[in-house]
């Protein structure tokens, strides 16, 4: 084993690695760039080709080389043998590899005009796609990765001293050791396959169109909007109501009455936010559709990068407005006690509306439909009309809400009347007060969609 192969060696070298938490920070030009000539544009639009169809790629191979030099593929419950002049070389290109990557999107994003400039002619040279670049390759480079060398740091250690580990009275110190080795060995493989998604998923955005990569975003709201929808109707079925039990027996008949009227209001609000939520799904699902023989419409593709970037927020900004809303009002059901003001709630929900409104307006200007499928009668293909029809329901889906709201409201305002030593908050710094852990993941689901579901 040579000098530079050992153990040892390794172990500095990984400290090394582990250290390098700043790859991409490089500073950037005092003067902002205003215009990109041709030549500077078509040298991005390589440099981008080269992470796409190279220097990725290549990053991905060299994980998993690393994993096969620490001997981390075969049987978990033998001692791996790593083959420490390999795991070196492997170390050695995925450092180089790094430095690479960093380098090309540092030079694509960095001398980049700013967003707010109308850069609809540059193409893949966008910021809107170069910057989302820089920002997942920093993640990966500065984050993922120094950790990921920290854990292969840890498995060479455990693993030196559980082969140095000998006799009766090291037998407890080598199980632990050995534990620990196999332990992290787990640990990295499940690490280098995260890191294999992450570099695929860039490799896909470098790929995608502005549409598709906005549609990925789109996405990932859908599915918060699916979970809120899942909870409510899960805390909205009878055998999830919970009912509670009165304090004096002599007043009992009472006691139910009042608090089953009470919960009965909490529950007419939350399928009231079901459908709030089941609408802004419908909407998303409208605009974020795979299929390409059902999609009737795309995006044009002559828009700056401060117009895709309000798109591509837009959505989970509304979207994580209602999951707050949903949180609150599972709360509201769960302790029969309204836990936010009325005006606070009111406001979310016009803050919900406007941000629809924008993205409504974006996309009208913004869509263009398929000639070969445009209907101007049909509502399927004729996005304007779509809208206008979505919006009438969107507002009577809120306004069914706050009539909802208002009757919570006022039957609190009654039990504050009657109960001035009630000490629920009602509105303050964080107007929702709503609890950060919000509800479990891992409770049962009930099978009692309300019948009148939207169609997707």
């Amino acid at each position: 084993m040579g000098k530079d192969t050992t153990p040892d060696s390794i172990l500095m070298r990984l400290e090394m690695l582990t250290g390098k938490s700043n790859r991409c920070m490089n500073v950037r030009p005092e003067a902002p760039v205003e215009k990109l000539p041709q030549d500077v544009i078509e040298s991005k639009i390589k440099k981008l080709k080269s992470l796409e169809e190279e220097l990725l790629p290549k990053f991905k191979l060299g994980l998993g080389c690393l994993l096969r030099s620490l001997d981390l593929q075969k049987d978990g419950t033998k001692l791996p043998t790593p083959q420490f002049e390999s795991t070196i070389t492997s170390l050695q290109d995925i450092d180089e590899l790094s430095d690479q990557i960093c380098r090309n999107i540092q030079e694509v994003d960095f001398l980049s005009p700013p967003s707010k400039s109308h850069d609809f002619h540059l193409g893949r040279c966008k910021v809107f796609l170069t910057g989302l670049i820089f920002k997942h390759t920093r993640e990966l480079l500065e984050e993922d990765l120094p950790y990921y060398f920290s854990q292969c740091h840890k498995f060479i250690k455990s693993w030196k001293k559980s082969k140095s580990a000998a006799g009766k009275a090291r037998a407890a110190a080598k199980k632990l050791n050995l534990e620990s080795t196999f332990e992290t060995g787990d640990r990295i493989t499940k690490m280098t396959i995260d890191n294999y998604q992450s570099v695929d998923a860039l490799i896909e955005m470098l790929r995608s169109s502005d549409y598709e990569v906005l549609q990925g975003y789109w996405r990932a709201a859908i599915e918060t909007l699916e979970k809120n929808i899942e909870f409510l109707t899960r805390h909205t079925h009878p055998s999830e109501i919970p009912r509670s039990n009165p304090t004096q027996p002599d007043i009992q008949d009472e006691e139910i009455k009042k608090s089953s009227a009470d919960l009965n209001r909490f529950i007419v609000l939350a399928k009231s936010v079901i459908l709030l939520n089941k609408l802004a799904r419908t909407l998303l699902n409208k605009i974020t559709n795979d299929n390409p023989k059902k999609m009737t419409f795309t995006l044009t593709t002559e828009l700056n990068s401060e117009t895709l970037q309000d798109l591509q927020c837009i959505p989970g900004s509304f979207t994580l407005a209602l999951e707050i809303i949903t949180k609150g009002v599972i709360r509201n059901i769960t302790s029969n006690i309204l836990y936010s003001s009325e005006a606070s709630i009111r406001q979310a929900i016009t803050h919900i509306s406007q941000e629809i409104d924008s993205l409504l307006v974006l996309l009208g200007f913004h869509l263009v439909p398929f000639d070969r499928l445009y209907d101007r009668l049909s509502i399927t293909t004729n996005f304007p009309d779509w809208c206008r029809t979505w919006k009438g329901m969107w507002r009577t889906a809120v306004y069914h809400f706050r009539n909802a709201l208002s009757d919570c409201q006022r039957e609190e305002s009654e039990s504050d009347d009657d109960d001035d030593d009630d000490d629920h908050s009602h509105n303050g710094d964080n107007p929702f007060n709503f609890p950060p852990d919000g509800f479990s993941d891992d409770e049962d689901s009930h099978d009692d969609e309300d019948p009148n579901d939207d169609e997707d």
